[in-house]
């Protein structure tokens, strides 16, 4: 038997508003490492998108680290790492001479030449060196560019026929090289992209290509048992009856925090999990979804400032971090400084129990366009908010009234300035 842990998305590194998620982050890779020994894992996979940015800062490194070292303290056999959309390949690839002695496969990326195909081949051997129990086949994310598809001037449906058909060639020519050399072991591929139930399906773009859509299950190879796909940040599945995603094992923003996170536990060779919700695969293999515990809520709140600073007063949670809070204030028109009104109301929490404000919004009734329209003329400059300004001085420039993202980033601008002078 077996026992296969996927997981992915971690997005180490990642922020909501300059509020680090590295606690969160440290829980969940504490809670793997239990589980590892409480459950026997033999081999983790993680299916892309490690970290959050192509360059990670010094703390999410020292956390993929840190974590792999620790992992050599365990009874896995064997760790198999992918590159997502948001890695760096190079990166992620540099250290695989050190971190192959510790039986951790790293695939950072490819290119269109299939000589570099066999490093995708990995078997995971048990008691038999010559026999292994399982094949990875380790296939990262990989730019359209770099399998030779041009998209200038081309139609969609063009496009994603040629994807179609370039990673159709990379999962048979992987499962090919596998079965070569070992043909009775049952395979278990990895991938970073978007799978959707038909070829061109409109649920999420795929290589950022918004055109497209979702590539089609059918790209992988039939004699595949089990595939681990990263790049969807929620738990779904299958595509066909072998194709799922974990989702990420935190929620990276609030959208994704209505709905529950999970890693995936895979067992080949064996009967299926006692007393656990499972999914019968191929070959005999069997699935279970395994719920993450919560560490942290991400919530929103909303009413006017006064209902706000009574709710955020009355915040109680049973999660080891405190929540981060999205406040979302009524107003009549926008007022720039409220938030300091909503930070007040948290400070009788003690310092390290307090809950995070993150990104606070006003919705107002009256916009401050609206308000300025209904001026018979401009008013002396000191009577005059910064924003009345900056919409004066807008519609001067290009005689248009400024697009809603550059009025928010105006706004974000002003509340800086404010809490900067409220620190002085």
């Amino acid at each position: 038997m077996l026992r296969i842990l996927h997981t992915g998305d971690w997005h180490l590194g990642a922020q909501l508003d300059r509020v680090s998620r590295e606690q969160e982050h440290l829980f969940f890779l504490d809670w793997l490492l239990d589980y590892f020994e409480r459950e026997s894992i033999d081999v983790l996979v993680i299916a892309g998108d490690v970290f959050h940015h192509a360059q990670p800062s010094a703390e999410a490194l020292a956390l993929y680290y840190g974590f792999l070292a620790k992992l050599a303290k365990t009874r896995l056999r064997q760790i198999v790492i992918i590159g997502g959309n948001h890695d760096s390949a190079a990166r992620l690839d540099a250290p695989n001479l050190i971190l192959s002695e510790l039986n951790i496969h790293v695939v950072g990326g490819l290119t269109a030449d299939e000589r570099s195909w066999e490093r995708c081949v990995c078997p995971v051997f048990g008691e038999d060196p010559e026999t292994p129990q399982a094949v990875f086949l380790a296939v990262p994310f990989i730019h359209e560019y770099r399998l030779g598809i041009r998209t200038t001037a081309r139609s969609p449906q063009d496009i994603s026929k040629d994807m179609h058909a370039a990673f159709s060639r990379i999962y048979t020519k992987v499962s090919d090289l596998a079965r070569g050399r070992w043909p009775g072991a049952p395979l278990v591929a990895l991938g970073h992209l978007t799978c959707g139930s038909e070829l061109g399906s409109p649920e999420v773009a795929v290589h950022q290509m918004d055109s497209i859509g979702g590539l089609s299950p059918n790209i992988f190879d039939e004699r595949i048992t089990y595939v681990a796909l990263g790049h969807l940040h929620q738990m779904c599945g299958p595509r066909l009856d072998q194709t799922w995603y974990s989702g990420s094992p935190i929620p990276i923003n609030i959208t994704e925090a209505a709905t529950s996170c999970y890693v995936m536990k895979v067992v080949l060779g064996g009967p299926p999990p006692k007393n656990e919700d499972y999914s019968a695969l191929r070959h005999g293999a069997y699935l279970s979804r395994v719920k993450l515990p919560t560490w942290r809520q991400l919530m929103r709140v909303e009413g006017s400032l006064e209902a706000l600073v009574v709710a955020l007063k009355k915040l109680a949670w049973k999660e080891p971090l405190p929540p981060l809070v999205y406040p979302v204030i009524e107003v009549e028109r926008y007022q720039p400084g409220i938030e300091a009104e909503l930070h007040k109301a948290l400070k009788d929490f003690p310092a390290k129990e307090r809950p995070r404000l993150v990104r606070c919004q006003q919705n107002a009734s009256i916009s401050a366009e609206e308000a300025l329209l209904h001026k018979q003329e401009t008013p002396p400059l000191k009577e005059l908010t910064p924003e009345e300004v900056f919409l004066i001085m807008y519609h001067q420039r290009y005689q248009e009234e400024p697009r809603p993202a550059i009025l928010s980033a105006f706004r974000s601008l002003v509340d800086g300035v404010i809490r900067d002078e409220q620190h002085t």
